[in-house]
C-alpha cells in the first residue's frame, strides 16, 4: 500500500504538471509552430478556407525533354538530325532552355555530346525542337549508338529529371 505521505507527494506532483501544462496550452505558440501550422494549412487542398495569410504560390515553370529520334541528314552527310519533344509543366514561362542531347554507347557511355539553345516555351505548353549538329570526326557510323536528350538549363524552372536520382545519374554521365 501507498503511505500518506507517497500519496499526498504524488498527489502534489500531478497537480504541478497539470498546472504547468494548462500554463502551457494558455502561452502563445512559437514563431516556428506558427510557421509550421501555417505550411501545413497553405499545402492544404481540401481545406476549403484558407487562411488569409497563405503567400501566393510562387510561379515556376517544370520542364522537360526527351528524344524523339534521331539519325543521319539525308539531305547533308556531315551532319546529324536530333528530334526531341520538350514539355513545360508549370504555370510559368521557361525561358533561355538549353537541351542536351548525346549518343550513348553501352548504356550509359556518352561518346559525344551536343547542346542545343531551344529558346523560352510558355506555361503548360508542348512543343518539338530540331537540330543538326555536324558529324564528329571520330564518329563511328557503324556503331549502334543510342541517344538521350534532357534540359541542361534555364530560366525561371525547375528541370523535372533532377527530382529523380537515378535519372541524375544517367543523364549527367
Amino acid at each position: 500500500m501507498i503511505s500518506m505521505r507517497k500519496a499526498l507527494i504524488l498527489s502534489l506532483v500531478l497537480v504541478i504538471i497539470t498546472i504547468s501544462g494548462c500554463t502551457q496550452l494558455s502561452s502563445q505558440p512559437s514563431e516556428k509552430q506558427v510557421t509550421e501550422i501555417t505550411k501545413y494549412v497553405c499545402s492544404d487542398s481540401s481545406i476549403v478556407n484558407k487562411a488569409e495569410s497563405c503567400p501566393e504560390p510562387e510561379k515556376k515553370a517544370l520542364v522537360h525533354a526527351f528524344i524523339s529520334r534521331w539519325g543521319y541528314n539525308i539531305y547533308d552527310s556531315t551532319e546529324l538530325i536530333f528530334d526531341y519533344g520538350i514539355y513545360n509543366f508549370g504555370d510559368a514561362e521557361a525561358k533561355d532552355i538549353k537541351v542536351i542531347c548525346k549518343a550513348i554507347e553501352n548504356v550509359t557511355e556518352t561518346r559525344f555530346s551536343f547542346s542545343h539553345d531551344y529558346g523560352n516555351l510558355a506555361s503548360k505548353q508542348y512543343a518539338y525542337g530540331e537540330f543538326t549538329p555536324k558529324i564528329p570526326i571520330n564518329f563511328d557510323k557503324n556503331k549502334g549508338y543510342d541517344a538521350i536528350c534532357y534540359v541542361e538549363s534555364c530560366q525561371n524552372c525547375e528541370i523535372l529529371y533532377k527530382r529523380i536520382p537515378s535519372l541524375v545519374e544517367y543523364a549527367e554521365k
